[in-house]
This record gives structure tokens, sequence and C-alpha cells, in this order.
């Protein structure tokens, strides 16, 4: 008796966790589901500073993904050359109110590049990642970003 009363117990903890994992495992592809209904967001920039940055409106983020946003720096000034130290990009705006320009929505991995030096009226291309967490809200599908592109800069 006692070892059918074992194997029972073992039979219903395995029970236990087998119907655990399964549980788990719907869960992660319900929420797998749910990300594919979700409506990507999108972000375009503006430039603050003394070198012009531009860059193409950044489509298809929606949580969990990372895009590649090339940004373009112009030295406006025609006679002097300028050092870039670093490149700067934040969200400063949504198009939804309810979906708040914060760190919770949007990350960054900035340029991490070596300073450079821009000579007069030249450009350059630098590349930051910009992605969605998978915490992001609801309220921030199909919202468009505005971003912030700042170079620290020095002129020689």
């Amino acid at each position: 008796m006692a070892s059918e009363s074992k194997l029972l117990g073992r039979a219903g903890n395995l029970t236990v966790l087998v119907l655990s994992i399964a549980v788990l495992v719907a869960a992660g592809l319900g929420a797998r589901g749910a990300f594919a209904r979700w409506q990507p967001a999108a972000a375009t920039g503006q430039s603050s500073g003394r070198v012009l940055i531009t860059s193409d409106p950044l489509a298809g983020l929606s949580p969990g993904v990372a895009k590649r946003l090339v940004l373009t720096l112009r030295n406006q000034d025609p006679w002097r050359r300028v050092t870039v130290r670093n490149v700067l990009v934040r969200d400063v705006a949504t198009s939804n109110a309810k979906c708040l320009p914060a760190h919770g929505n949007l990350f960054y991995r900035q340029y991490s590049g070596p300073s450079f030096l821009l000579p007069a009226g030249a450009t350059r291309q630098v590349t930051v990642i910009v992605g969605m967490p998978n915490t992001v809200g609801d309220a921030c599908q199909r919202a468009t970003f505005t971003l912030r592109y700042s170079a620290g800069t020095w002129f020689r």
C-alpha cells in the first residue's frame, strides 16, 4: 500500500507540474499573439544645437522590437570645423496624450563611437538603436513619438 500511495503522490505531483507548464506555455503564446495584434508605432525627429541632425521616419515600433535609426549630422558652419563628442536621442512628445514620452515606452542605445571631426559644411552618418520594451502600454499603439536629437560639440 505504501508504495501505491507513493506512486499516486508522484503521479499527482507530475500532473500538477505538467499542468503548470501547460498554463505557462499557453500564457506565453497568448502574450505573443497579443503582440502580433499590436498596432505599430512610429517616430520622427527634430534637431537641436549647432549641428543639424536629421533622419528618415522610423516605422514599425512594437513591444520587444528594436530598430536602427540612421542620423545624418551636418555642420552648417561654412568656415569652421566642429568636433562631435557625442550624439543623443530622446523622446519629447507623442501623438497620444495617454502614451507618455518616457523611458518605459522607448529605449535607446545611443551612439557609442569615438569623437569625430566634421569639416565645415560636411555631413556624416551615425546609427542609434530605438526600441520598445515588452512592457509598453497599449496606449502607445499607432502613436508617433517625436524624438529630439542633439550633439555635444565644440568648434575648432
